[in-house]
């Protein structure tokens, strides 16, 4: 079931990113849900840049800033 952005906002869960919005958030929730980006790569021989598409849409804000080098404490 793919769910549209109206949906998606009034849920309260993040609106989809553009990783989700070309590949269908459908598919890459089913690729994902419930494995690490490591098992999902080497079941599906995913292309490196897939690979780190994943891997920010799954981190935190805080995890972001934090590979970005900024150290933000609340």
């Amino acid at each position: 079931m793919i769910v549209d952005k109206a949906e998606i906002s009034q849920t309260g869960t993040p609106s989809p990113s553009v990783f989700d919005q070309f590949y269908g958030i459908e598919l890459t929730d089913d690729l994902t849900r419930g494995h690490s980006v490591e098992t999902v790569t080497k079941r599906h021989a995913l292309p490196p840049i897939l690979v780190q598409a994943i891997k920010l849409r799954d981190m935190t804000d805080q995890d972001k800033l934090r590979e970005l080098g900024i150290n933000h404490e609340s």
